[in-house]
């Protein structure tokens, strides 16, 4: 099983609480990062997990991007701050020909960008793209898991052939149900947010949280078999 983690700009308490979930278990983790800060060190110090990058290039989508921002300086911004990356998975899953050659251009080897949900029934597998770039498909992604209705059914997809999930520290926080419960607490959110008013809005019936631990547990009692 492959946990990956969108930082998405999320408070370092917020990441903070992720981390103590990974801890507790031991277990490894990619992470790819939208943002400086302090939390970065203790991500990189930690030898279990792995370091991307998350770039934004929804601005230049939608023409609202600072003058003389490019595709190139959004990703060469990005790796000022994760130089060492190798991975990339663009915000909004955002791509395409021209944003991979540039990926390649700058030494990233490994290309997140597709979601393929278990739902397909898709057998996924690695496979190298025409740009020499390995290609990691995921098969679940919390924000756009609406509702978490079949949660006994995501423990089972750890013994499948990719099982890359793909989570995002805010979702973990709030124990997010539905996106409904998420953009409750959105207007509140930001860098300088108080940890007890976000609290507030956390989900105490089965949610995101939740879920990451029955998918660790499930993994690890394969493991033990």
């Amino acid at each position: 099983m492959f946990l990956t983690f969108d930082l998405d700009w999320a408070s370092d308490f917020v990441i903070e609480y992720t981390l103590d979930i990974l801890n507790k278990y031991d277990v490894p983790s990619t992470w790819f990062i939208t943002h400086d800060s302090p939390i970065i060190e203790r991500l990189r110090k930690d030898d279990r997990i792995e370091l991307g990058i998350h770039p934004n290039f929804n601005t230049l989508l939608d023409s609202t991007s600072a003058t003389g921002q490019t595709s190139t300086t959004v990703i060469k911004e990005i790796l000022e701050i994760v130089p060492e990356a190798t991975a990339v998975r663009s915000h909004s899953l955002t791509t395409g020909s021209r944003l991979k050659a540039k990926f390649k251009e700058f030494g990233l080897t490994h290309h997140c960008n597709f979601l393929i949900p278990f739902s397909s029934r898709i057998q996924l597998l690695p496979y190298w793209d025409y740009y020499d770039l390995i290609e990691v498909p995921h098969l679940w992604e919390d924000d756009t898991h609406t509702h978490l209705s079949n949660r006994d059914t995501l423990p089972h997809l750890v013994q499948t052939t990719l099982p890359v999930f793909d989570f995002h520290p805010i979702h973990i926080f709030l124990n997010s149900y539905d996106i409904a419960s998420y953009e409750a607490s959105r207007s509140i959110q930001g860098s300088s947010i108080e940890k007890e008013r976000l609290i507030e809005f956390q989900n105490k019936d089965f949610g995101t949280k939740d879920c990451l631990v029955s998918l660790i547990e499930a993994i690890q009692d394969v493991t033990n078999m």
